[in-house]
């Protein structure tokens, strides 16, 4: 059984209802960043809303892609560190 919940969120000036798992706070912060990022992208360049919304996709999708390297590098190094460390735990 799912506990899906509806939550009204605006972009862009439109409302839309989203179904998740999610905490309601927390469905709220993410409509916030998009419509922060979204704003951004109005700022620098221009009043087509389409362009706003593929430069902030974009944007979104670059931000997300550097935390995921640097989430993947953090791991790397933690395993390597524990390796390290077995291997003097263990007389190595």
């Amino acid at each position: 059984m799912t506990l899906e919940k509806q939550v009204k969120i605006n972009i862009l000036g439109k409302d839309y209802t989203i179904r998740s798992d999610e905490e309601e706070a927390y469905i709220y912060q993410v409509a916030d960043y998009v419509n922060q990022k979204i704003g951004e992208m109005k700022d620098k360049g221009g009043n087509n809303p389409i362009n706003a919304l593929i430069f902030t996709a974009f944007n979104i999708a670059d931000d997300y892609l550097k935390m995921k390297r640097q989430e993947d590098e953090f791991i790397s190094r933690m395993k390597h560190k524990i390796v390290e460390l077995d291997g003097n735990i263990n007389g190595k």
